[in-house]
């Protein structure tokens, strides 16, 4: 895909009372290419970051779109709505 934008993975182990977690996140910027893959891999998730950039409107208006698509597939989970890119609230789209 030259030019565009790929899907980064960040993915961690640790330990919590004795259990092993597993966090992963990925980073696809909204983007729909992605959206056949990111089912597979929040299938069964325990629970949720959606985050939003300050400095795109749309990515905000699409903060609903992707709390459905998870609960399509999760259910009721836990969720954490994140807003990035605050230091840019001189460009903001979006504000607290």
């Amino acid at each position: 895909m030259p030019g565009g934008y790929f899907s980064r993975i960040f993915s961690y182990f640790f330990r919590i009372s004795g259990e092993e977690v597993r966090l992963m996140l990925w980073d696809t910027a909204g983007q729909e290419e992605f959206d056949a893959i990111t089912k597979a891999y929040y299938r069964g998730a325990q629970a949720c970051v959606v985050a939003f950039s300050t400095t795109d409107r749309a990515s905000f208006e699409a903060v609903r779109k992707w709390k459905k698509k998870v609960e399509d597939e999760c259910g009721s989970i836990p969720m954490v709505l994140v807003q990035n890119k605050i230091d840019l609230m001189h460009e903001a789209e979006v504000s607290p």
